[in-house]
């Protein structure tokens, strides 16, 4: 059994809504059903009745509840003594997180979390960045580290893959190929006719990403809004129908529900997430970072629906893949 599936539980018992309890977890819908199905298994009883108008607890989950709660309070004044013993932080290692907690998805938190645990003699200062700012916040050393999506085509800039996720154009919801319950597979040539949203300043390798230019000819391709900066924007642009976008699967399903739909197009690579460093770095809390985000991702990939984790020798490989 896992705290963080007790953290999971109680969320979702305090809530008794499973998509607002994931809101609050930063988690995705999917991934706390398929946590909240593990905590059952592991402790043979069922917790809610679900149903497609309401979430219960049953007589199990009303009894474990406070056992839960008072579990957790005390894990957490077991590690408030433990750090009350620990020497003072010694070191920082500041991580850049590309699109804030989007970074990595579901697993930005427990990647953090982990190195916090592992080395708790290093003090991180996680920075949010931008499309435009997260490599020359790396480059010139505003951040040590940083959690981003691939591709990383600058010399200075190395790049580890972690885990592969799908990639699927965003629609807003009421448009005529939007299906809301599932991502349909739909073909290129209707989408050649949209305006799409692709970022102004980004590097020649995101915008084959933004663009599709990996499997269809852009030179005629639409692009009449301002570029976005950031998720928020792609997402306000998309759901009032001004421009369809390219985004990882994760990404897609952050936006605000029932703003956008997901298509899937035949044919697209998929999404790398992954750590960069400064090209030939010797800071050993950067290659200690990395070495922590590959064993947390190798552990719990499952938690990012439809991830498929990206082999350990895959340094510069990686590096070439479509990204966000």
């Amino acid at each position: 059994m896992d705290l963080q599936h007790l953290r999971y539980f109680v969320a979702v018992a305090e809530e008794l809504h499973f998509t607002r309890a994931a809101r609050r977890l930063y988690l995705d819908q999917g991934a706390l059903s398929t946590a909240i199905r593990r905590l059952e298994r592991d402790l043979g009883v069922r917790l809610f009745i679900r149903t497609n108008r309401s979430v219960q607890l049953t007589h199990a989950g009303s009894a474990l509840y406070p056992e839960a709660v008072m579990l957790l309070s005390s894990a957490e004044h077991l590690m408030d003594v433990a750090r009350s013993h620990r020497a003072p932080a010694t070191h920082r290692l500041r991580v850049g997180l590309f699109l804030g907690h989007h970074a990595a998805a579901e697993l930005t938190q427990p990647i953090l979390s982990a190195f916090r645990h592992r080395h708790p003699d290093v003090r991180i200062e996680a920075v949010d960045l931008d499309l435009l700012s997260w490599a020359p916040a790396l480059i010139h050393g505003f951040v040590d580290v940083a959690l981003t999506r691939g591709p990383v085509d600058h010399a200075e800039l190395a790049f580890t893959g972690l885990f592969e996720e799908p990639r699927v154009i965003t629609v807003a919801s009421h448009h005529a190929l939007a299906e809301a319950d599932r991502l349909k597979v739909v073909d290129l040539e209707p989408l050649q006719r949209e305006h799409w949203s692709v970022p102004g300043s980004a590097p020649a390798a995101f915008h084959e990403f933004y663009t599709l230019s990996d499997v269809w000819d852009v030179r005629d391709l639409r692009r009449d809004v301002p570029p976005p900066r950031g998720l928020g924007e792609i997402a306000e642009t998309v759901a009032d129908g001004r421009v369809v976008g390219s985004l990882p699967l994760s990404s897609a399903r952050a936006m605000p529900p029932g703003s956008v739909s997901s298509l899937r197009v035949d044919g697209l690579t998929g999404v790398v997430a992954g750590v960069a460093s400064r090209q030939g770095g010797t800071n050993p809390r950067v290659a200690a970072f990395v070495s922590t985000a590959q064993e947390t991702v190798r552990e719990l990939v499952g938690f990012v629906p439809q991830a498929r984790p990206v082999p350990a020798a895959s340094e510069d490989t990686a590096g070439r893949a479509p990204g966000s």
